[in-house]
């Protein structure tokens, strides 16, 4: 079985380090586990903001030789550790959205619909052959054409749909939950520093602030008792 862990990193050159640091931990974990990892620094989709690039992991026929795929955001660290996530998360899986995600929530219903309460962020987000299948069947431009004029947010919300439709359209059991033994976001700093995550998210425009060279290291440390 090829699994693949992907990242996609350009645009802002403000949180170079950042992205520098992180990508060197998960190329890191990737090792570990013995699975590939490719760091692109390109668009696959010119003229799209970067958030579009996890679109690539379905429509790109390069992947098609991957039988899982997982994808992080360029501000996702990984531990030094050898727990392989592939062999637990084997459908679609993704971490629930982080508290305080969807603000202006009222005017987010109308869009999130049935997928409000159970909504994903699209972060950290584990694929499989079935799915990407599924998914580039079903027109991916499609829906990001449909969302791509709702910021932030857009590229969680056209994967969200498109999950939703594919999966459940109640949006009540679209995709599974990653457990937060396993994955989650820096904010959520007292839980996480009991349990321990492989994967820990910056996730977040209004996390701007934590995500310079000297806060990148305070909090990795605080978290994790190591040094990155």
């Amino acid at each position: 079985m090829k699994r693949l862990i992907f990242q996609h990193i350009s645009g802002n050159t403000k949180k170079t380090y950042m992205y520098n640091r992180g990508a060197d931990t998960v190329k890191r974990y990737a090792a570990n586990i013995d699975v590939d990892y490719v760091l692109r620094q390109q668009s696959y989709f010119t003229g799209w903001h970067p958030v579009w690039e996890i679109f690539e992991i379905v429509l790109n026929k390069e992947f098609d030789q991957y039988d899982q795929i997982l994808y992080l955001d360029a501000d996702v660290f990984a531990k030094n550790t050898k727990l392989n996530l592939f062999d637990i998360y084997k459908n679609f899986s993704a971490c629930k959205r982080y508290p305080g995600q969807l603000f202006n929530e009222s005017k987010k219903r109308q869009h999130y619909g049935n997928m409000y309460n159970n909504f994903f962020n699209s972060g950290i987000v584990f694929f499989n052959r079935d799915n990407i299948e599924q998914f580039r069947s079903m027109d991916p431009k499609k829906y990001m054409n449909r969302y791509k004029s709702l910021n932030p947010g857009r590229d969680q919300l056209a994967l969200n749909r498109m999950a939703s439709d594919a999966y459940d359209p109640t949006g009540k059991n679209y995709y599974t939950v990653i457990d937060n033994a396993h994955a989650g976001g820096v904010h959520e700093k007292d839980r996480y520093k009991e349990l321990q995550p492989p994967l820990m998210h910056f996730a977040g425009h209004y996390l701007t602030q934590i995500k310079t060279e000297k806060n990148i290291n305070k909090y990795w440390s605080e978290y994790f008792d190591i040094t990155i």
